[in-house]
């Protein structure tokens, strides 16, 4: 049985103190778009066509505070950046007129969605209601909270709600996303509460921290300072309890990244990220060091991994960016193994030839995830929790690529179309997210008995109002084999929501 809560733990002395040498900091406005309501996905189709660079990040979501707007060659876009202002605009200016009072900001939000076909993770209508606030005192000070109720947890992203026997208006499961208190300035945050982290090029789905994963308490520091942002995170993840070991083993998350950008076309990073495990584990001071790697530790009970990062405009209307992952395993004689199945690789391309009346962007991706990646010897120090993959979501042992299309009109309609490729081998985390791998012998990639669908994807998504969104989202399958066999599935997507408003206290 899981037992997700932190058992009481205390944080160290330490944090008081740093607390306290933040009152003495500059203030400043702090903001970052939420992950859902549509902004992640229109900030990945601004920063494809070049825009919005100067806000561009390895670590997600995006900071408003710098985010351009398009120019005049960029029309087609316009409407897409207004969206994004609707959130931004609100709170600037509220916060610009007081900055001593405490400024609140909120939406809510319905959705309606409906699968159908061979490849559909549920059955009927998928309702979920989506309440979003923030409270910011000082402009410095700020609390986020994002609660979520639906009565079908499998149609939602990073979902972890538990279906239950009870209904209440129809829904039956429901979550804190978000809960979060914390402190910005210019140079300087904190952060403790439930988020998730999200880093690499890609807005969301990257190789090893994803915005597809689970939320979990954590606590954040970040630090920046001409162009460079040095980010750590530690975090609780989950707990078992585990008779075999005559006590509960908890397994906590704790990561490390180092970005440079330039504001206008190049952003680079290193960072490394551990999953710690242990019976009656506490929190400990020697992975609370900012500063000090996973790797110079000795003791067994950690598994970590490497990333780097690059996301380049090589031009005004093509972008490049890509990441790749290095993973950490130890032989029997415990002496560091590195092999191409032990690596990840993902790489994006996008080209805007057009995007005046109409902005035109050619897509290609390619993913790779070696048979070994993000697995350990032990079921509880895999990069998973709550069963779901914390990383890309082809997740190991697996590679895709896909090419297409993405056409966005004035109207404002966004259409998009691509062909593409996926595998899965046996050894996947997806099937079995707490998998043991003891040994690493050499296999053919991808491993096993595998798993393959060749695919035409295609989405269709249509803003006939500022705060009324639709959208026709599926796959149709071209071949399949395994488990992906009948994988071809239609989504119809309705999402309303109130007016982002800021209001002065």
């Amino acid at each position: 049985m899981v037992v997700n809560q932190l058992g009481g733990r205390e944080l160290p002395k330490s944090l008081f103190i740093l607390g306290f040498l933040l009152l003495l900091s500059t203030r400043v406005a702090a903001q970052t778009y939420p992950q859902d309501f549509g902004y992640s996905r229109y900030s990945e189709v601004l920063l494809d066509a070049g825009v919005g660079w100067q806000s561009n990040s390895m670590f997600h979501p995006l900071n408003i505070s710098g985010m351009d707007s398009p120019d005049s060659s960029t029309g087609a876009f316009n409407w897409i950046d207004n969206q994004l202002n609707t959130f931004r605009n609100p709170y600037l200016e509220a916060s610009r007129a007081s900055e001593s009072a405490l400024v609140g900001i909120g939406i809510v939000g319905l959705e309606a969605r409906r699968q159908q076909g061979e490849g559909a993770a549920y059955d009927g209508i998928a309702l979920a209601s989506l309440i979003y606030g923030e409270l910011h005192f000082q402009s410095s000070w700020y609390v986020r909270s994002m609660f979520r109720v639906t009565n079908e947890a499998r149609s939602l992203p990073h979902y972890s709600g538990v279906s239950r026997g009870i209904a209440r208006f129809g829904f039956n499961s429901s979550e804190v996303d978000q809960g979060a208190i914390g402190y910005e300035n210019e140079h300087l945050s904190v952060e403790y509460g439930r988020s998730r982290e999200i880093w690499g090029a890609d807005v969301e789905d990257n190789l090893i921290l994803s915005g597809s994963a689970p939320s979990y308490e954590s606590l954040k520091v970040e630090g920046r300072y001409n162009g460079f942002t040095y980010r750590y995170f530690y975090g609780f993840l989950e707990a078992f309890e585990d008779s075999a070991a005559g006590g509960v083993t908890e397994r906590y998350i704790v990561g490390r990244g180092l970005e440079y950008r330039n504001g206008r076309s190049l952003v680079c990073g290193i960072g490394e990220v551990a999953i710690l495990s242990g019976v009656d584990r506490s929190l400990e001071w020697g992975y609370l060091n900012p500063l000090k790697l996973s790797y110079e530790s000795r003791r067994s009970s950690s598994n970590a991994v490497w990333i780097g990062s690059v996301d380049w405009l090589a031009s005004s209307s093509l972008r490049l960016s890509g990441s790749f992952l290095v993973d950490r395993y130890r032989d029997s004689n415990n002496k560091p193994i590195f092999r191409s199945d032990l690596t990840g690789l993902q790489a994006h391309v996008a080209w805007t030839p057009y995007r005046s009346k109409v902005g035109v962007t050619a897509l290609a991706d390619y993913a790779r995830m070696g048979t070994y990646c993000l697995m350990d010897d032990s079921p509880y120090r895999q990069f998973s929790t709550r069963s779901q993959v914390l990383g890309n979501s082809i997740g190991n042992d697996a590679d895709k690529l896909e090419a297409g299309l993405r056409v966005v009109y004035p109207i404002p309609v966004i259409s998009e179309f691509a062909f593409g490729t996926r595998r899965q081998g046996e050894m996947s985390l997806l099937t079995e997210p707490y998998k043991v791998v003891v040994e690493t012998p050499r296999k053919s990639f991808p491993s096993g008995q595998i798993n393959s669908v060749s695919y035409v994807r295609y989405r269709l998504e249509w803003q006939p109002f500022v705060y009324v969104n639709a959208s026709v989202t599926g796959q149709f399958s071209i071949a399949e084999s395994g488990s992906f066999a009948k994988s071809g599935f239609t989504m119809f997507e309705l999402r309303l929501m109130t007016r982002p408003t800021a209001k002065v206290f």
